[in-house]
């Protein structure tokens, strides 16, 4: 899908011409985008702007407004495509990344199942519950260049370890590192503070720690409620235009 498609009927909008920082990046990269849509990520309520970027990747993306730099609008327009909704274009997203779908299989202990199947997200099925209470699920998910499915990642952690990943390898080797990774730096960072803090303090910092991980797992948890939000009626009205998202 192209900007050039359906341009008979389609309203014009101005293009926007910022600079974006992707993730793990810290040069911003130019793109010049044809906003189509804005949307607030159901995990993290963060605002994403959906369009397509013509200068690079030729082709609709998504980029986090927070990582945007520099925008300015450009001197001319684009229109919005007839064929493109947002409700379609992110009906296999888990949140809000709406990359190829792929499928990725859990096994849900007992002791959290019923907290899954109070909060159905839209995307999941429910394959079989075992002998044992435990619950077998498929989601269909969006996935990222690196055909990982980042949006998903972070509700399956708030279920551990109450959950495991039993397909695809990639994905279940990817959590099992992310996981590695975040106990070995709280292990380094829980060494390096007890000789200099007692007992009373150490509690308290792991009351603390606790509280916190309970109220990411909460968001996470209740944020699947919704799925993806009511998008309402999409209207195709006029526009500010395309955004350069400044870069070099």
């Amino acid at each position: 899908m192209g900007p050039s498609s359906g341009c008979a009927t389609r309203r014009d909008r101005p293009h926007a011409a910022p600079h974006h920082a992707p993730i793990g990046s810290r040069r911003p990269h130019r793109n010049d985008l044809e906003v189509y849509f804005v949307e607030i990520s159901p995990a993290n309520l963060a605002p994403y702007v959906i369009g397509y970027e013509r200068s690079y990747f030729e082709a609709i993306r998504t980029f986090a407004l927070d990582r945007i730099h520099a925008p300015r609008l450009l001197d001319e327009r684009n229109a919005i495509p007839d064929d493109f909704g947002p409700r379609a274009h992110l009906a296999s997203a888990w949140g809000i990344v709406a990359g190829p779908p792929r499928e990725v299989r859990l096994r849900f202990r007992h002791d959290v199942a019923h907290s899954v199947q109070e909060r159905r997200h839209r995307n999941l099925r429910i394959d079989a519950t075992t002998d044992d209470g435990n619950l077998l699920v498929t989601v269909t998910c969006g996935q990222d260049k690196r055909g990982l499915p980042i949006d998903l990642l972070p509700w399956i952690y708030a279920f551990a370890p109450g959950v495991e990943v039993l397909a695809p390898e990639r994905v279940r080797q990817q959590g099992r590192r992310e996981l590695r990774d975040a106990a070995a730096a709280a292990e380094s960072a829980g060494s390096t503070t007890t000789a200099s803090r007692g007992p009373r303090q150490l509690e308290v910092a792991l009351i603390l720690a606790t509280e916190r991980v309970v109220a990411a797992a909460a968001l996470s948890c209740a944020s699947v409620q919704h799925g993806c939000p009511e998008l309402g009626a999409f209207e195709r009205t006029e526009g500010n235009g395309p955004l350069r998202l400044a870069g070099e």
